[in-house]
């Protein structure tokens, strides 16, 4: 598989073999290409981040909030949470999860605008299961 790149509007382009693009985009055109095509409903993908530099990642955020279908995305990832604020999608949140010493699993919901302001005070979102 190749990606199209014209270097300039009406100058020459260049075919460019997916896997020197690295693996992060090859993966990403592999899911997108498959969600493109069947346009589901929902969109489920753990972690989110693999493989997949920052760059990446805001792009991949920006492409799902402009399809019609609800993502539920995980990670371990301060880059993923940083730039799924910064994209702001709509009715979106963050759910953290927590589980127990008896395998019990809690939960917290959060908004974009309080994980914002837990950025904004330095604190790690990922860290913040004391409830």
């Amino acid at each position: 598989m190749v990606v199209r790149r014209e270097i300039k509007p009406g100058g020459s382009t260049a075919y460019i073999d997916v896997r020197d693009l690295g693996d992060g985009v090859e993966r990403f055109l592999a899911v997108g290409l498959w969600l493109e095509a069947l346009n589901p409903k929902m969109v489920l993908w753990d972690d989110l981040e693999a493989s997949a530099h920052p760059a990446l990642i805001s792009q991949i955020i920006r492409w799902l909030g402009e399809h019609d279908w609800q993502v539920v995305a995980t990670t371990h990832s301060l880059d993923v949470l940083h730039e799924f604020v910064l994209a702001e999608p709509e009715d979106a949140r963050v759910i953290q999860l927590k589980k127990s010493k008896n395998d019990v699993l809690s939960y917290k919901v959060l908004s974009l605008k309080e994980v914002e302001e837990l950025f904004k005070r330095g604190l790690d979102v990922r860290k913040l299961l004391n409830w």
